[in-house]
Formats: C-alpha cells, structure tokens, sequence
C-alpha cells in the first residue's frame, strides 16, 4: 500500500499523530524529510512498505512527494499561525520562528488541502473521536475500533 503524508505546522500533534499511526505492521515516521539526508533517503524510506510520516517543516515538497508517490494520501492539520507561535513561545528564544516563516507554511498547507483526496482537519477537533478515525482511515486500511465506553455504575 502507498504511504501517506500528514502535512502540519509545527506544534500540532504530529508527534502524538504518529505514535497513533504507528500500528499494526504500519510505522508512521515524524519529520523524516527534516531528518533525511537527501530527497533518495527520503524516497527510499517512504516506499518501505507500510510506511508515513507526519511533517511539520517542509510543506513545499508536497507537489515533489506527489510526483515520487501519485497515489499517497495527504492528511494536512490546520492550526492558527497565532496559537503555533505562541505554543512555540513556551519552548523559550531557540524556538522562535522567523518572521513571516510560519505564514508562508500556513499558505503552502492551504494548496496542499486543495490537492485531490487531500483530507484537511482542525487541530482542536482532534480531542473528538470522529476526527481521529477519519484520520485513520484516510492513512490506514481498515477501521478503527471505536474506544470502550465506560460502564454505567450498577
């Protein structure tokens, strides 16, 4: 099965986005193409069968990793460019972004979302359960089992 991509600014729960898909046989990678060497480690990686990622600095490679994978599928995470700098804020000076860094991300994401079978979600709604599955199935075979509901006390 192809892979698939979640596309985010950063502070969006893409780390926690790919501890959640990494299940079963399926590994979710976090900001492989930050990490990768080169465009061919990066390529090489992504065509390891059963494999995502989730990316947070690097949404121009969008139209790249559509050509390398025609039939990956895209998930982008929008978040406020205000609550990503201030969430960046907490981290101290190292973290912040520099000027105009975040808006240009925050317009590349928007193109990405017009890209066909692009799934777009907001950041708060992935408290909600429906969210998360849409999530799922757009990146993984298969359904997610709905969570235990609590029991009613006797």
């Amino acid at each position: 099965m192809d892979p698939f991509v979640i596309w985010s600014l950063g502070r969006s729960r893409t780390k926690w986005l790919s501890a959640f898909l990494s299940a079963g046989p399926w590994v979710c990678c976090h900001d492989l193409l930050l990490r990768s060497p080169s465009v061919a480690s990066f390529e090489q990686v992504l065509s390891i069968l059963q494999t995502g990622t989730a990316e947070t600095g690097m949404p121009s490679a969008a139209p790249l990793i559509r050509r390398l994978f025609p039939a990956a599928r895209f998930v982008v995470v929008r978040r406020p460019v205000e609550e990503v700098r201030a969430s960046f804020a907490t981290h101290g000076p190292a973290w912040e972004m520099p000027d105009g860094l975040l808006e240009e991300q925050h317009r590349l994401l928007d193109r990405i979302s017009l890209m066909p079978g692009t799934l777009t979600v907001d950041f708060a709604d992935l408290v909600r359960e429906d969210v998360c599955r849409a999530v799922w199935e757009q990146c993984l075979p298969g359904q997610l089992e709905p969570s235990p509901q609590p029991s009613s006390p006797p």
